[in-house]
């Protein structure tokens, strides 16, 4: 599956990372920050980056085109939260 994360920081970051582990994933990452994808290439170095401006809408729509779209659960049902817990 060809994935793209985006944003390097310190959600998207440490996702590509644990998608790049899995072979069945080629992982490609897009941000204005040149060190924070240097560092993800370090750490993974089947991480591919690219160095983009993501408010660029017309942008964010091209890498998009180029990789599979996203999958979430089929199903998802949120705990019911009891009376005094914090969750």
């Amino acid at each position: 599956m060809k994935v793209i994360v985006l944003g390097a920081g310190l959600v998207g970051g440490p996702m590509a990372i644990d998608l790049a582990r899995d072979e069945g994933f080629e992982v490609a990452v897009a941000d204005t920050d040149e060190e924070a994808l240097q560092k993800l290439i370090g750490a993974n170095p089947r991480i591919a980056a690219t160095r983009v401006d993501l408010s660029e809408t017309d942008v964010v729509k091209a890498l998009a085109a180029d990789h599979d779209p996203p999958r979430t659960p089929s199903t998802w049902m949120p705990s019911r939260r009891r009376r005094g817990s914090p969750l």
